[in-house]
């Protein structure tokens, strides 16, 4: 889950895994362009995680108010859902 939601324009992303893995978490727009990397391919070991969602794109430009996806996946399965950044 995200929260808060909406972002204001920070959030923070919480996971659980059950077993470790590769995790990847990516943040999409409404058009489905991919607008940032949350978490490259990388490891984690089981348990609790967060992420932060700071609000700005790959290239570090302040993301527009409005709508988002995002896509995470792991080892137990991929989530997604939907944020709301709001300034």
């Amino acid at each position: 889950s995200v929260t808060p939601n909406p972002l204001n324009p920070r959030g923070v992303l919480r996971f659980s895994m059950s077993v470790p893995g590769e995790i990847s978490a990516r943040l999409f727009d409404v058009s489905g362009r991919l607008v940032r990397t949350i978490a490259a391919p990388e490891r984690l070991e089981s348990g609790d995680h967060q992420l932060t969602i700071d609000g700005r794109d790959d290239r570090g430009t302040p993301l527009a108010t409005g709508v988002y996806f995002y896509r995470l996946e792991t080892e137990d399965g991929m989530s997604q859902g939907r944020v709301v950044i709001a300034k």
